[in-house]
């Protein structure tokens, strides 16, 4: 699935009250700054360079998605499943993972508030220094 693909399967979703699936959509570098994300099935997504600052992902299913130099900052990833994703190099200053299922993760790279990290390795995640 495409970008243009995945904007029109959000806007259908929104439009019959039903959660949009981007399962394995290609969002590569896609500028998602601020967007409402919560709930979106974004399982095993390439979300590549993307611009998440500041998006909703409350409950987001990221299960093996691939966010590798994402911009995370002050994104809301409250309850969302990351479980494999790919965090490497992510910035996720003043992002909130409260509850989040980050159980193999990927953090190798990330910029991480001092602090963090302890929470993040409790939930699973994994990081090189």
């Amino acid at each position: 699935m495409n970008t243009a693909e995945a904007q029109a399967e959000i806007k259908a979703a929104t439009a019959e009250g039903r959660t949009a699936n981007l399962f394995a959509a290609n969002l590569e570098d896609t500028d998602l700054k601020g967007a409402n994300l919560n709930g979106l099935k974004l399982v095993a997504a390439n979300l590549k360079g993307a611009n998440l600052k500041g998006a909703k992902l409350k409950c987001a299913n990221l299960t093996g998605a691939d966010l590798e130099g994402a911009n995370l900052t002050g994104a809301n990833f409250t309850g969302a499943d990351l479980k494999g994703a790919n965090l490497k190099g992510v910035n996720l200053a003043g992002a909130n993972f409260t509850g989040a299922n980050l159980a193999g993760a990927n953090l190798t790279g990330a910029i991480i508030a001092p602090g963090w990290i302890a929470t993040a390795q409790k939930q699973g995640a994994q990081r090189d220094h």
